[in-house]
């Protein structure tokens, strides 16, 4: 369960199927940056918050940043919240220069997987509250 861990796992995990995570590995090319956008693209409108995990992403070079920028917008024109985890410093720091974060709302850039798990889940709270019409 995504959310496993915590006193909402013993009551079962009604926001697991709402949540997707994409995890990015290794070094990130425009290449594999688009064929991220290719396969994932469809797959983020089912989710009501997408993570993405650049927990083990070693690099990513300018191009494959703005396909990255590309996919971030693909997801908040789907209506889908949007959190980035375990940015290191090198990534961060390519991904602040070609402006690929600016636009996420304050809380959404995490260090862990933790952390991740509590914006996912006050995102999607916030989502129902909002439906409900409730503050």
């Amino acid at each position: 369960m995504f959310f496993a861990g915590d006193d909402v796992a013993t009551r079962g995990d009604p926001h697991a199927a709402r949540t997707g995570m994409v995890v990015l590995k290794d070094t990130l090319s425009v290449a594999s940056a688009h064929k991220l956008v290719s396969v994932i693209g469809l797959d983020i409108k089912e989710h009501e918050v997408v993570i993405f995990d650049f927990s083990d992403t070693v690099y990513i070079d300018d191009s494959a940043a703005m396909v990255v920028g590309q996919l971030l917008e693909l997801v908040a024109g789907s209506g889908t919240e949007c959190i980035v985890m375990g940015l290191g410093e090198d990534v961060a720091a390519i991904l602040h220069s070609v402006d690929i974060l600016g636009g996420l709302p304050a809380g959404r850039i995490v260090g862990t997987l933790d952390e991740a798990r509590r914006a996912a889940r006050k995102a999607l709270e916030v989502d129902a509250a909002a439906r409900s019409g409730s503050c």
